[in-house]
């Protein structure tokens, strides 16, 4: 029959100490039990250092009343091709 409620007993993993089962806790880290049961004087909870980069939102920059660009320039990635050149380089002509 085993031990149970305030009899029972536990050895923890980090300092060998024997102490009461109901007083042991699981060490967490990064939000996941790795199977290791520490006293209250070896137990720490999960270090919040763990967790930077994980789960976060990509950065996604709102832009209050925005306003198209109105210079014809920028909004090519490449000059413009005037109508003449491009007939002459395909053989097209005017209508």
């Amino acid at each position: 029959m085993w031990a149970q409620g305030e009899r029972a007993w536990g050895i923890c993993d980090i300092c060998g100490e024997r102490v009461k089962r109901n007083e042991m806790a699981p060490i967490v880290i990064k939000g996941k039990t790795i199977g290791v049961l520490a006293c209250p004087s070896c137990w720490s909870e999960d270090h919040p250092q763990n967790w930077v980069g994980i789960n976060m939102p990509p950065t996604r920059i709102a832009i209050r009343n925005p306003r198209p660009e109105t210079a014809l320039d920028s909004a090519w990635a490449f000059p413009p091709v005037p109508f003449e050149t491009y007939s002459k380089l395909q053989g097209v002509s005017p209508r």
